[in-house]
């Protein structure tokens, strides 16, 4: 008995869940808000005055909780960070070694031997008293070009020579000015000769494959880690044996700067080195002589002190010793001095020592000689270009890769 009634029941029950409870659609369902998530609740916390007690929003449209953390915090305001100058090249030499010493190209003053050309596309005050590294002077240049060039060169009338094998490299100071240095805005290039100790236009004598010349390194490869701030003086060095596109030849005569396309900042030089072997210093060269030229006498800048002198094949020269007589060695011929010839360049290309020229045709160092008077030399060579002190410099830059 109890248990149908357990069963009668049961049924019962079944028939009020399913019959009992009106069907539903989808379109009916009440929406429920939904719980807000723990994360916002937690940024959406503010304190409640005078307790440490917090009270929540229950607003789901606040304002993004991002933005109210960071107005509520304290922000720091930015500091200007020290940054260090850009570093000095690894393979800079140690100068204070007794391997090496330093020529000076410039120190105040341009050195006599060298010569700044004009007409290269650079504007330049090579007694500018604006920024100065050391002493009173420095070199200021300005582009008025791109791909202009301040150029350096070593004169015909020099007293020195820089022979490439005994060049190690060269090393300057340079100042930014009133902007940011960008280490592509800037290359160096050495130039070199194999015919001429001293720079002469047009000298083809070191050969390259086609197309090719010196090449031009820009900052970048020079050890520099960063853009150069405005007004700061960095010390640069350009190693020769990071030169590995560039052939041998026997002079160094000249190097310069080259702006790249775009840039016409006014930047400073100084102290400018070329840093050379100790055990072969340069040998020095004799002034070699002026030659006047058609139209009568050499300017003041090239009149030696002494009265020029004639000297003739087979006489005597009065600027010598009284008992000297001409006394050419075997096979040497006479040579007729022509229009930009000196003494020391034509021994040079006869490939004898300046000495031996002048003892064989008793001349001194206060000898000048005439257009169409003529000396002995071991062999005729051919008529030397004269040198002339102007170039365009008009090529774009040029990257060596770095080795």
């Amino acid at each position: 008995m109890k248990t149908r009634l357990a069963a009668l029941l049961g049924v019962g029950l079944i028939w009020l869940i399913s019959g009992c409870v009106p069907a539903t659609t989808p379109t009916d369902v009440t929406s429920v808000p939904m719980a807000t998530p723990t994360t916002f609740l937690f940024f959406a916390q503010t304190e409640v005055a005078g307790g440490a007690e917090t009270a929540v929003s229950g607003d789901s449209t606040a304002v993004p909780t991002v933005a109210s953390l960071f107005t509520e915090r304290n922000t720091p305001v930015p500091t200007f960070t020290y940054t260090p100058f850009p570093t000095i090249a690894p393979l800079r030499p140690d100068f204070s070694s007794s391997d090496t010493i330093t020529k000076t190209i410039f120190d105040d003053a341009l050195n006599e031997n060298w010569i700044i050309l004009e007409n290269t596309g650079m504007t330049f005050d090579a007694a500018s008293e604006e920024r100065v590294n050391s002493g009173q002077h420095a070199i200021s240049f300005t582009p008025e070009v791109d791909f202009g060039a301040l150029y350096f060169a070593v004169k015909p009338e020099t007293n020195t020579t820089y022979p490439f094998n005994e060049v190690i490299g060269i090393d300057f100071w340079l100042n930014s000015g009133d902007d940011f240095l960008q280490l592509d805005e800037l290359a160096i290039a050495v130039i070199g000769s194999n015919d001429y100790y001293y720079w002469v236009e047009g000298d083809d004598s070191v050969e390259f494959p086609a197309g090719e010349t010196f090449s031009e390194t820009r900052l970048y490869f020079l050890g520099l880690n960063r853009s150069i701030p405005p007004d700061t003086w960095v010390e640069v060095y350009l190693p020769m044996d990071s030169l590995i596109y560039d052939p041998e030849y026997r002079f160094v005569t000249g190097f310069y700067l080259k702006n790249d396309e775009g840039f016409a900042n006014t930047l400073y030089l100084d102290d400018i080195n070329f840093v050379m072997i100790a055990s072969k210093d340069a040998t020095p060269v004799p002034t070699p002589f002026v030659t006047p030229s058609a139209e009568g006498t050499p300017s003041p800048a090239e009149q030696p002190s002494a009265a020029p002198q004639t000297p003739v094949p087979g006489a005597t020269n009065e600027g010598a010793a009284a008992d000297c007589q001409v006394s050419p060695p075997d096979g040497w011929v006479a040579y007729t001095i022509q229009d930009g010839d000196s003494i020391a360049n034509l021994a040079f290309l006869a490939g004898v020592s300046l000495d031996t020229v002048l003892s064989a045709n008793c001349l001194t160092m206060s000898s000048v000689l005439s257009v169409g008077k003529e000396i002995w030399l071991p062999v005729l060579p051919a008529t030397p270009v004269t040198p002339t002190l102007s170039v365009t410099a008009t090529a774009p830059i040029t990257t060596t890769t770095s080795p």
